[in-house]
């Protein structure tokens, strides 16, 4: 179950990237049919991908873990060197232990299986959300 858009229309703005244009379209389909996430920008590669994120500084950025130029691994690690708070969740088709332990490294808020369908992304964003209410006082 999704959680309501806020009563005071607080949404989560977030930044997608990923090298597969279907993938990416589908995605951003199911973030914007939740009412409290807007995308803000997306990028096809790793390097647009830090761009936007240093660009627009959304809350969250969901980031495919396998992309031309920088790896999602590293576009993480080096937002966190640069000190922005953006949480990164990554995306990956290939979910491995290795991966794992190199998106806690760098610093990853979590580490999502494309193959799982969408809810797994909607709940780690949805504990993203909450935790930010939380912070705020919302």
């Amino acid at each position: 179950m999704s959680l309501p858009p806020s009563p005071d229309g607080r949404v989560l703005t977030c930044v997608l990237a990923d090298d597969h244009d279907g993938i990416r379209g589908a995605t951003r389909a199911q973030l914007d049919r939740l009412g409290w996430v807007e995308v803000v920008a997306e990028a096809a590669d790793g390097d647009a991908a830090v761009a936007a994120i240093a660009g627009v500084r959304p809350d969250v950025a969901v980031v495919d873990v396998q992309m031309p130029g920088r790896s999602g691994i590293e576009v993480c690690a080096h937002l966190a060197e640069q000190g922005l708070p953006t949480e990164i969740v990554l995306f990956t088709a290939v979910p491995t232990e290795a991966n794992v332990e190199l998106a806690r490294r760098a610093g990853a808020a979590a580490l999502v299986a494309k193959d799982e369908g969408f809810a797994p992304l909607r709940s780690v964003l949805e504990a993203i959300r909450s935790r930010g209410a939380a912070a705020s006082g919302g």
